[in-house]
């Protein structure tokens, strides 16, 4: 009975093996699965005679920037070859690899340029994990944009050099949002670009290795939006993650006030402070004016990149004074008026605050 027993154990080892044949070896045991090697966890394998080349399989359970990390195999000519469920080559290196993948089955292999020559044995180690310091990966398409909420930082990365980063965040009403980029890895050319809803390209810009912190400045009405973060070249990568958000612009408390139906009421004598920011930027003052007669403008502490201009419109969005820098203009009844103040060619912008006054 006894051997009867050991006989039926043995047999079920026997099947166990048969089942899942490795010869890898994880901190002095010997049973991970090739068709499904475990994440955080140093695994050695082993090229032998006329061998040159290990297949494995694993499943990502959550997106992420996986990581391959692999010791010297210089002496191996070593190729990596990462293929998605439908046996697609997704990414390759002789090295370490980087990249972003989406949740779901990959296949692994390990390809020696030569097979190990006859009485040979070469033990390769190698570790799999997923990069905790890129918390929005996977974001390489428009369609999986990791979504951004206002007012937060999230922490990302430009790794590898291919990586073309997507967000999307919800605009809850007009305004005047700035994007800002801090801590970024001076070795980084980055092109940012913004989206409309629908995909239609509304910027571009780049910026030079050796930038550290962008400050991007945007004129949105209410709406989605999206935006796009690579290296521009597509040559550099960095594994140092940095700062991105998107934020309210508040150095301007006049907020958005960019056309006549988010006009700034503006009293008679009374001061306001505004800026030209960003490029493009237009504000609207809705004046009440009760009598007829000359009135005066009053600007001051305009910043001298601005070639300020104003035009005057009546209730009705008509232009009365278009794109004038005189400092008087007249009315001939009274009633609910609008004046603009712009860029003469809404190309110059700065932070620096004006202050506007209407007089009669």
């Amino acid at each position: 009975m006894k051997c009867l027993i050991f006989s039926l154990f043995a047999l079920t080892i026997m099947i166990s093996c048969i089942e899942n044949p490795v010869d890898e070896s994880s901190n002095g045991n010997t049973n991970i699965d090739r068709n499904n090697i475990p994440f955080d966890t140093n695994i050695k394998t082993t090229f032998s005679s006329n061998e040159h080349v290990k297949n494995y399989k694993f499943t990502l359970e959550t997106s992420g920037l996986f990581r391959f990390e692999i010791e010297d195999s210089r002496s191996l000519d070593l190729i990596v070859r990462l293929f998605n469920s439908d046996s697609v080559e997704i990414a390759s290196s002789n090295e370490n690899l980087y990249f972003p993948i989406k949740e779901g089955m990959y296949h692994l292999t390990f390809r020696t340029r030569w097979p190990i020559t006859s009485n040979q044995k070469t033990d390769v180690m190698f570790f799999l994990s997923i990069d905790e310091t890129d918390t929005t990966e996977y974001n390489n398409e428009r369609e999986y944009a990791f979504e951004l909420e206002l007012e937060q930082y999230v922490q990302t990365k430009t790794m590898p050099r291919t990586d073309v980063d997507w967000f999307k965040i919800n605009i809850p009403e007009d305004m005047i949002v700035e994007l800002k980029l801090d801590s970024i890895p001076t070795n980084l050319q980055l092109e940012i670009n913004t989206y409309e809803t629908e995909g239609v390209l509304l910027s571009t810009n780049t910026y030079s290795q050796l930038t550290s912190d962008i400050r991007q400045g945007h004129i949105w009405p209410k709406g989605k939006y999206y935006v796009r973060i690579k290296d521009r070249w597509g040559s550099n990568q960095s594994d140092r993650a940095y700062l991105f958000g998107i934020f309210r612009y508040m150095t301007d408390s006049l907020g958005y006030n960019n056309n006549i139906q988010s006009a700034t009421p503006l009293p008679l004598n009374h001061t306001i402070a505004g800026n030209i920011w960003p490029k493009g930027d237009v504000d609207f003052f809705k004046l009440e004016l009760p009598d007829t007669g000359v009135y005066h403008i009053q600007l001051d502490s305009v910043s001298n990149r601005i070639n300020m201009r104003w035009s005057l419109f009546d209730q009705e969005g008509t232009v009365i004074t278009p794109s004038s820098t005189n400092r008087t203009f007249t009315i001939r009844n009274p009633g609910t008026y609008f004046i603009s103040l712009f860029d003469r060619y809404n190309n110059s912008y700065s932070e620096m605050l004006y202050n506007l006054t209407i007089t009669k």
